[in-house]
């Protein structure tokens, strides 16, 4: 079994219950368990829809946000409440919802069960249980449900098609998303004779990762326009995971509220199955995309299965002309712990020059969690003190984005001015991102390098030279650059060293790229 630590994401619903027969799933709303009134406790489950299912961002940066449902497919559509005895593993409920609108059809959602007891409760969301490998039916009211039968839900696995796809929705046949849940309860005692409700406010998950691409060039681009962009490839991701979640673990706990408006819920930590192997998927474009572009976006309804990091990352590479030639993978940034369940992948992909690559990765919604500081007093920028590099000393700038890929292991020169206040420090950094090696670096007139520039503001501006202290690799390096200034009064400052120097919007740091070899 493999297991790893993961940061962020998950998902709530909450809905008062139902029952009505699904097709395909057997075992239609059967009676409440007998008993005289102080056996018995009705479990009122509340399993949010109202707060839909949705995804977490994955940057440590970023404020806990969830988007809602985009297809019919990935909204709760039907529902499978199984209530087992922990102890007994006797069958206690086992019923089929169906939904409209997020609301339950024709069910009150209540499950009579006995007092002082412990209970496994399974939600299964839009299964269709002939697509699946295993017989819920099988395990009708009365029966013994076992999570060594290898048709029990704990050890069906799902598997990508020949493609390297989980779902594929982008065809004209459409599969519903599965959403599922696991949950250990314990029933409360009664006061007196009368059968008492206890409420549970429950949560379930897609059981998939979603991916979508958009595609630009760079500011700079003069690449042949001859050349169409035809294919994209996503490598490293699982062929198979768990229909159940294994292993999960969640922050805050399961048995806990969630956080923020739509009660939202990280994930810790995943398992997927043991014999899981990486695999690759192809996205091919609806028509070729001739080059350059101002942007083009897909959201196609693309699902890949969760997925543990790989040692190299998730590498992403297009296809121009005709499918053969494949430009060199780049990393996929801001994904070091993995790619598990329910999640928005959103891959933005830069064509630069000379087949320079530039790939961050969005986990929708991108809610970035700013604070905007006043430098009027503190900070200024010389009037021509904006970052700015010298044409030749590097392959492609970027400055919608604030990304600049340098020329293999020839240094790119750079160089900002900052004003005021006079006679205050400065410190410039090249942070290394997701974990790689502290190889782009700043180079001294002496020959030697270093992550850290310091000085003081004294009305001069500063130049400097970056450049990567190795050869060009399998993967991409990057670091990203940011200044700080400590005022007089022993205040840290970031610095926007980019404003002015007709960089985009929004962009506070640029970010620099050794493309692979």
């Amino acid at each position: 079994m493999k297991l790893t630590s993961f940061f962020r994401l998950i998902v709530p619903v909450a809905i008062s219950f139902l029952a009505i027969g699904l097709g395909g799933c057997g075992s239609e709303k059967e009676e409440p368990i007998a008993g005289t009134g102080d056996e018995n406790v009705e479990l009122e489950l509340n399993v949010s829809i109202l707060t839909p299912p949705g995804t977490r961002s994955l940057t440590r940066a970023s404020s806990p946000g969830f988007e809602l449902p985009d297809y019919p497919t990935e909204t709760l559509n039907s529902l499978r409440v199984m209530i087992v005895d922990k102890v007994s593993r006797e069958v206690i409920h086992n019923r089929a919802v169906m939904f409209e609108n997020g609301v339950p059809q024709a069910d009150d959602m209540l499950f009579k069960v006995k007092t002082s007891s412990n209970y496994i409760l399974y939600l299964i969301g839009n299964c269709r249980f002939e697509d699946y490998d295993f017989g819920i039916d099988k395990y009708p009211v009365g029966s013994k449900y076992s999570v060594g039968d290898p048709q029990s839900m704990e050890n069906v696995i799902l598997r990508a098609d020949t493609g390297g796809a989980l779902y594929d929705n982008t065809k004209d046949e459409k599969r519903e998303i599965p959403l599922l849940e696991k949950f250990e309860v314990t029933t409360v005692k009664p006061s007196g004779t009368v059968t008492q409700r206890q409420p549970l406010n429950l949560f379930i998950t897609r059981a998939a990762a979603k991916f979508s691409f958009s595609i630009s060039t760079s500011d700079d681009f003069k690449g042949n326009s001859s050349r169409k962009l035809t294919s994209i490839k996503i490598s490293g991701i699982s062929d198979r995971q768990f229909l159940l979640p294994d292993q999960t673990v969640y922050e805050p706990l399961k048995s806990m509220a969630g956080s923020g408006p739509l009660e939202g819920r990280e994930i810790t930590a995943f398992n997927i199955p043991a014999t899981s192997k990486t695999a690759e998927y192809v996205y091919t474009l609806p028509e070729p995309l001739a080059l350059p572009t101002s942007g083009l976006e897909w959201s196609p309804e693309i699902y890949l299965a969760e997925s543990l990091l790989p040692e190299n990352g998730f590498l992403c590479s297009l296809s121009f002309d005709n499918g053969e030639t494949w430009m060199k993978p780049v990393k996929l940034p801001n994904l070091p712990y993995g790619l598990p369940r329910n999640t928005h992948a959103q891959v933005n992909i830069t064509i630069g020059n000379d087949n320079a690559m530039m790939v961050d990765v969005n986990v929708l919604p991108w809610n970035r969690e700013t604070i905007d500081f006043d430098f009027s007093d503190h900070v200024g920028m010389a009037a021509d003190g904006a970052l700015a590099f010298t044409s030749g000393t590097y392959l492609s700038l970027d400055k919608s984005k604030g990304r600049l890929v340098i020329k293999n292991q020839a240094g790119a020169k750079g160089s900002f001015g900052i004003s005021s206040p006079f006679g205050a420090r400065w410190d410039a950094y090249l942070i290394t991102q997701n974990g790689e090696s502290d190889v782009i670096r700043f180079r001294l007139n002496d020959g030697t390098t270093t992550t850290h520039l310091s000085g003081t503001i004294n009305g001069t501006k500063t130049d400097f030279m970056i450049v990567s202290t190795v050869a060009p690799g399998n993967v991409a390096n990057t670091a990203k650059l940011q200044v700080i200034v400590t005022t007089l009064d022993g205040r840290s400052l970031p610095v926007n060293i980019l404003q002015g120097g007709g960089y985009g919007a929004g962009v506070e740091n640029l970010t620099i790229i050794q493309n692979p070899k």
